[in-house]
């Protein structure tokens, strides 16, 4: 099931590239803010950067929006049921694939929606050097170098915002998001899979054509 709904956003994404030169409106934006994660083990309070395109007809009710984000935080917790503190540097790629609705001229506040996949991968290890982390929770080993893992979870994304448009062409606003996808990244440490999306607000700065 995975697989197959990779092959589908992959193939969105390259008829979308394919056909650009007919897909003559559209708006181009850059993301700058932060991602408060949902599972904040995984580094709560990330900075965050991405780009978002929204192409298609002058005519259509609502574009195909196609966003890139990625980012990267790092934070102390506990993880399942031991005392000691760890160390957590982690960070999440984002591919979000869906439809986004526009209204307005000069002030233009908008919808989207659609499909997410998130990766999110973290190095973990002892806040304190004096202890050494282990995959069966072994903690008093010394000289273990830090776990890493990885996994990537498939979802769903929706945001709004209000860009203006100053001049015939340059847009500046703000973005809201909700991503939401889990995975199963650090499942040795018995947890249940870790949530890759979060909230995200920030500013975009872009041009429409």
């Amino acid at each position: 099931m995975r697989a197959t709904l990779v092959r589908v956003l992959l193939s969105l994404a390259i008829f979308v590239v394919a056909f650009s030169p007919a897909l003559a409106s559209g708006r181009g934006y850059l993301f700058g803010g932060n991602k408060t994660m949902d599972d904040e083990i995984v580094a709560d309070g990330h900075s965050e950067f991405g780009a978002m395109l929204s192409i298609g007809q002058s005519h259509w009710p609502v574009m195909i929006a196609i966003d890139l984000l990625w980012s990267s935080g790092d934070s102390d917790g506990f993880l399942a049921n031991n005392p000691t503190l760890f160390s957590v540097d982690a960070e999440s790629q984002e591919f979000n694939v869906g439809f986004r609705k526009f209204w307005g001229d000069r002030w233009q506040p908008y919808v989207g929606a659609g499909a997410a996949m998130i990766k999110v991968s973290a190095d973990i290890q002892p806040a304190d050097s004096s202890f050494a982390l282990s995959t069966d929770n072994n903690l008093m080993r010394r000289g273990v170098t830090p776990i890493s893992d990885s996994d990537t979870g498939l979802g769903l994304f929706a945001n709004a915002g209000l860009s203006v448009r100053l001049g015939r062409r340059f847009h500046l606003g703000v973005d809201a998001r909700y991503t939401a996808a889990s995975t199963e990244a650090f499942e040795i440490f018995g947890l249940s899979g870790w949530d890759a999306g979060g909230t995200h607000f920030g500013l975009v700065a872009g041009f429409s054509w």
